[in-house]
């Protein structure tokens, strides 16, 4: 029995008196400080639960692995520049290594300003990793001069300077073009000489002999004019072939080849042969021509 709201509430085991404060939506004070004690072990309890579990496992990018090279390109020195003729066109420079999926039979090409180009053929195919070293050969002047010696200009070229060497061409084929012509119209000079001069030799009259000796006498001089033009032009040929060895051997450039002075001559990216002799001339800065002998054993 007993009363709320100030009433006396008697228990069984005693009496106790007392005034009970209706508290908020008539929740004593005891039991809300339970349920607020309730609530805040249960969100540590939450918390701690969900520490232990396990994160979801973000996806992760997959670590790129590199391809195996098709073809792999070195070259001594380094630097050169790699072309590929096939299927494909495709350039690079050494040291070059080659990734993509191509297959079949390539023409190789390898070039590097002042040294000889080298030229081959390699099979290329997915993840082979072919390697191809390639030594390359430094140019020099004496090698320009015997391809000048073949055909005018071709030792211009050959040390990189094609402009000049197409100059020296086509002044020698203009010069023996000339010399050909000059040659035909002399042989056609000569025939008409040896017309009169047989005309002269048969005369069987006095009063013809006078006409037929200026007929030979001009005859003569027609002959002598284009064998005249004809040695012209022979000596012109001749004078642009001196030149062009001339310069192939001492005026023309070569890159990274300064003469006997030069420190170009002690090159050593280029792999030296084991048995050399050679020889070069050039013309220093004070304008000396010099002549340098190598004999390696």
């Amino acid at each position: 029995m007993g009363r709320r709201g100030g009433r006396t509430i008697r228990r069984s085991g005693g009496q106790h008196r007392g005034r009970l404060g209706a508290g908020p939506q008539g929740t004593q004070p005891g039991t809300a400080g339970r349920v607020v004690r309730g609530i805040l072990s249960l969100a540590g309890l939450l918390v701690l639960t969900g520490t232990g579990q396990a994160q979801p496992t973000v996806p992760s990018t997959p670590i790129p692995v590199a391809p195996s090279p098709s073809l792999i390109v070195q070259s001594n020195p380094p630097g050169a520049t790699v072309l590929l003729h096939g299927p494909y066109e495709l350039i690079g420079q050494t040291p070059w290594t080659l990734t993509r999926d191509l297959s079949g039979v390539y023409r190789i090409e390898v070039r590097r300003t002042g040294y000889e180009s080298w030229n081959g053929e390699v099979v290329v195919a997915p993840g082979a990793g072919t390697t191809l070293e390639v030594d390359l050969n430094r140019k020099n002047r004496l090698r320009a001069f015997a391809r000048s010696a073949i055909l005018p200009g071709w030792g211009q070229t050959y040390a990189g300077n094609a402009d000049r060497g197409r100059i020296f061409l086509a002044a020698e084929l203009l010069a023996l073009g000339g010399w050909i012509y000059t040659h035909e119209l002399y042989q056609s000079e000569v025939d008409d000489f040896d017309d009169a001069a047989e005309a002269y030799r048969s005369a069987t009259r006095q009063e013809e002999l006078p006409a037929l000796r200026r007929a030979l006498n001009r005859a003569g001089r027609d002959a002598d004019r284009a064998y005249d033009r004809r040695q012209l032009l022979v000596a012109a040929a001749a004078g642009v072939y001196a030149v062009s060895l001339l310069d192939a051997l001492f005026f023309s450039p070569i890159p990274g080849d300064t003469g006997p002075a030069g420190s170009a001559w002690n090159q050593t990216d280029a792999k030296p042969a084991a048995h050399a002799f050679d020889w070069a001339a050039g013309v220093v800065d004070n304008h000396e021509a010099r002549v340098g002998l190598n004999l390696r054993w």
